[in-house]
């Protein structure tokens, strides 16, 4: 606990020398353990930069490019989205590893999006397969216990479309509309990203279920709104996460967390 402690701190002095600039998505600290998307966003999308801390450290490293979403090099125990960021958009690319070993979205990323693109590996296998058309956006077959964003992308963005397995059964269902991410109805333990999304992008729109509805988890719960409405609503439980609403063009994550994990805390800001 107190290295977690120490280690929040540095992240914390860290932080506060990033400027937020146009976009600063998701920008805010997050707390506890988790660290989840801690740190300040900069440039033109600038989601989730910063650096992260705890025993995730998830989104960890400095973004940079045109979107430099999750750019950087993760730490801790497992170590998400670790790796260098490339190309236009260049989400998450890089080679996940870490104490967990669960790879999460390693590979690189290839095309004009490429997010998440190349093998997953590991227990969770999250993000496996190869990524095809514009965005193809996790597309391919998971594998192993969760099964995170298993299935077949489609259309324009069909970010995570398919069909989801295993335990938790992250992104179940099909996505619709323009956007379309995470849409349609999870199963399992977790069922994050349940319900259906609204508005021109509507990303993780609806109310989770399973029970995750009320208590335990409750992740993205609420309604997407504005022109992207991502995460937007009110989360519950001991996670919270995307609690509070968005507001701006794209309100992405917008509102104070709460709860053990405090995740996607902060206030969001700029044109995107």
């Amino acid at each position: 606990m107190k290295f977690a402690l120490a280690l929040c701190a540095a992240a914390a002095a860290t932080v506060t020398a990033i400027p937020i600039a146009e976009a600063g998505l998701g920008s805010g600290l997050g707390g506890a353990l988790s660290g989840i998307g801690n740190g300040a966003g900069n440039a033109v999308g600038g989601i989730g930069q910063g650096a992260g801390n705890g025993v995730s450290g998830i989104g960890q490293g400095a973004g940079s490019g045109v979107s430099g979403i999750g750019q950087g090099a993760g730490s801790g125990v497992s170590g998400i989205g670790q790796g260098a960021g490339a190309g236009v958009d260049g989400i998450g690319q890089g080679t996940g590893n870490g104490v967990s070993k669960r790879g999460i979205g390693s590979g690189a990323g290839a095309g004009v999006s490429g997010i998440g693109q190349g093998t997953g590996s590991g227990v969770a296998g999250v993000g496996a397969g190869a990524g095809s058309g514009v965005s193809g956006i996790g597309q391919g077959t998971g594998s192993g216990v969760s099964g995170i964003g298993q299935g077949t992308g489609s259309g324009v963005s069909s970010i995570g479309q398919g069909t989801g397995s295993g335990v938790s059964g992250i992104g179940q269902g099909a996505g619709s509309g323009v956007s379309g991410i995470g849409q349609g109805t999870g199963s399992g333990v977790s069922g994050v990203g349940q319900g259906t999304g609204s508005a021109v992008a509507g990303i993780g729109g609806g109310l989770g279920g399973a029970l995750g509805r009320r208590s335990k988890r409750g992740l993205g719960s609420g309604l997407g709104g504005s022109v992207n409405g991502i995460g937007q609503g009110s989360g519950s439980g001991l996670l919270g996460l995307g609690l509070g609403a968005g507001n701006g063009v794209s309100g992405t994550g917008q509102g104070a967390g709460n709860a053990a994990a405090n995740v996607g805390g902060g206030v969001g800001a700029g044109i995107a």
